[in-house]
């Protein structure tokens, strides 16, 4: 009980726990006040397990943010689950993904989410959910009024199941995050995706990255660039445009799909010469493309300097270097028993506690704690820190995570 007895937040990731080790923590966790987030991702903690988890779940009022992704739960330990959260008011944000449910499984556990007005985020991704659970969750979602999060990534959803949350999307507003990268959205749900993106007044990111839209630039294409635009072949490049002039939608994430190069840079000259752009990022990684045509992308949105239009094998931005060297600080200040302010103070041997630093102290505590840094990008890890300071100083509140 004492372990536990000061931690806001407890990271179990991957610790073997099994249902023996979820019973002694139970046991620690019934009467604990002060954890309020609790991360039991990968232990096998299936149907057995489940049952102890269920008395944290129903016992505990404090905990608000659960990680039960990958535990083998299956049919019976969701159910105990979904049984649960009826009894579990304060839950904030839930995750379930991998956890070999099938779409009725999603369906019961959605259907004990209903009246449930807490719940922000939720993570239902790596499940195989089909067409069937596609259905189930778009009905869902057009009665849902508390959801802001939602994950559906890698649950194989399709057809009419596909369809049927691309209408969704435009019937919720109250969504601002979701994710659908990686299933079965194909040229058949474009055009209901771009009528729900003129409807949708609150989503701000939606991914969509990984999927079957096809674009292919042919005899026809070469010849008359402009069907890609107006013509019978302009479905992907009206949904683009629908989603870049939303007035609420700010990160559209369309790589990975079957988009030929050719007829994307057609797209994207025609996108650039609109004046009623409010998207932010738009990113098309993980798409064959020249390094001639990259720069050439980069020219094209100089008259939209709030756009940033991400191309290339992968997505590498600051924020991208920062969050992992973030990750990796925190990771050795939790090894260590330490803070931040530990880490990058001036006074060797003496505790003190710090709110601003400056760029050399950041680099030496980096250094004396040898936590490694990207050379040719910790000049702008460092200013993107410190961007809402004066030159040269990042605040450790910068640092926080989670």
């Amino acid at each position: 009980m004492k372990k536990y007895s000061n931690m806001l937040k407890i990271n179990l990731r991957n610790y073997g726990l099994g249902p023996r080790g979820c019973a002694a923590l139970a046991a620690s966790l019934i009467r604990n006040t002060t954890v309020l987030s609790l991360n039991l991702a990968s232990n096998n903690i299936g149907n057995g397990g489940m049952a102890y988890v269920y008395r944290i779940l129903t016992e505990n009022i404090y905990i608000e943010d659960y990680d039960l992704s990958f535990n083998n739960l299956g049919t019976k330990g969701i159910r105990k689950l979904a049984d649960a959260l009826t009894q579990c008011a304060q839950i904030k944000t839930l995750s379930v993904a991998g956890n070999e449910l099938s779409a009725n499984d999603i369906k019961f556990l959605l259907s004990r989410l209903e009246d449930h007005q807490s719940l922000t985020t939720l993570n239902i991704s790596h499940n195989q959910l089909d067409e069937v659970g596609g259905k189930h969750i778009a009905e869902w979602l057009t009665d849902n009024n508390m959801l802001l999060n939602l994950d559906v990534s890698w649950c194989s959803i399709r057809l009419m199941g596909a369809k049927a949350l691309a209408k969704a999307i435009g019937d919720n507003n109250k969504l601002i995050s979701l994710d659908l990268s990686y299933n079965s959205f194909t040229n058949d749900t474009i055009e209901i995706l771009t009528n729900s993106l003129t409807r949708n007044m609150s989503l701000c990111e939606l991914s969509l990255h990984g999927n079957q839209f096809i674009c292919r630039y042919d005899a026809t294409i070469k010849e008359n660039p402009s069907l890609l635009i107006t013509g019978k072949d302009s479905q992907v490049y009206k949904m683009i445009v629908s989603a870049a002039t939303n007035q609420s939608l700010k990160i559209f994430r369309l790589g990975r799909n079957h988009i030929d190069t050719r007829c994307l840079m057609i797209i994207l000259e025609s996108l650039s010469q609109m004046n009623n752009i409010t998207l932010e990022e738009l990113d098309l990684t993980g798409l064959t493309i020249s390094a001639k045509q990259i720069s050439k992308i980069d020219l094209l949105f100089l008259n939209h300097p709030k756009l940033t239009c991400y191309v290339g094998p992968v997505r590498q931005t600051v924020e991208h270097f920062t969050n992992h060297l973030l990750n990796l600080i925190h990771a050795y200040c939790e090894e260590h028993s330490i803070t931040l302010s530990d880490i990058f103070s001036s006074n060797e041997g003496t505790r003190t506690t710090i709110s601003i630093i400056t760029y050399e102290q950041f680099l030496n505590g980096l250094r004396k704690a040898k936590i490694p840094f990207p050379i040719a990008r910790i000049d702008d890890i460092m200013k993107y820190l410190g961007r809402d300071n004066e030159p040269g100083q990042i605040p450790l509140r910068s640092m926080n995570i989670g």
